[in-house]
């Protein structure tokens, strides 16, 4: 399960880092402001993290416990071998408050027990997955439905709109979400049904589909906390 948007130059980082709205408002560049709107699109996208509601664990540890253990899972990438931290770094350098909102450490703290070191791993394995599966040019970018820069290919954005795919709104009887397949719009849809899609065009855009409904679902705390 992964635990769980807009190319970004130094300059564009540093206009993060320094308040991209203020910046934007008093004439920033066009590149600066599309940074900036691809960062409302990961904050409000309807797979988004909801802050108000705390992840599983998070609850019982005060924040600056949690502060704490996320510097040191930061502490731990650094030292993981380069080929491993890679991807993470690149897509950090890219867009870091997508990185923060997509995939935020305290996501895989959870998942991992609060395992400094298997979360340190996670999180980079999980950047490396998506940078396999959006290539270069877009695995950074937020994965919003409705954003003119999303990672998402059309074909993917045009599965998830068909209904392919949709998660019930009720749990099973464990508690588990449940997310259904409807066979019938799969085979409908022209860039799903071929089995060849999946990983010989470049776009790879049933890949994109799955990747997406995992990201959905690793959003939800009560996946994190009884799985699907």
């Amino acid at each position: 399960n992964y635990a769980a948007h807009a190319d970004a130059d130094a300059d564009a980082d540093a206009l993060e880092q320094d308040g991209g709205e203020d910046a934007r408002n008093s004439g920033g560049s066009a590149e600066e402001a599309i940074v900036i709107h691809d960062e409302d699109d990961a904050e409000n996208d309807c797979a988004g993290v909801d802050e108000n509601n705390p992840e599983l664990f998070q609850h019982q540890l005060s924040q600056e416990q949690q502060e704490h253990l996320e510097e040191e899972v930061v502490q731990a990438i650094a030292l993981l071998p380069p080929e491993k931290r890679r991807a993470y770094e690149q897509a950090f350098e890219k867009a870091p408050r997508v990185v923060q909102i997509e995939s935020p450490i305290s996501r895989f703290l959870t998942v991992c027990q609060r395992n400094i070191w298997a979360a340190a791993e996670r999180l980079c394995q999980y950047w490396q997955t998506r940078l396999d599966v959006f290539g270069f040019q877009q695995f950074h970018k937020p994965m919003s439905l409705f954003s003119p820069t999303t990672a998402l290919c059309a074909e993917a954005k045009g599965a998830i709109f068909s209904g392919s795919h949709v998660p019930l709104p009720t749990p099973d009887r464990h508690g588990r979400m449940v997310y259904l397949q409807n066979r019938q719009k799969y085979a409908e849809t022209p860039e799903l049904s071929d089995v060849s899609t999946f990983r010989f065009t470049p776009r790879r855009s049933k890949a994109q589909l799955l990747f997406y409904i995992l990201q959905e679902l690793s959003e939800k705390p009560q996946v994190l906390e009884r799985g699907f």
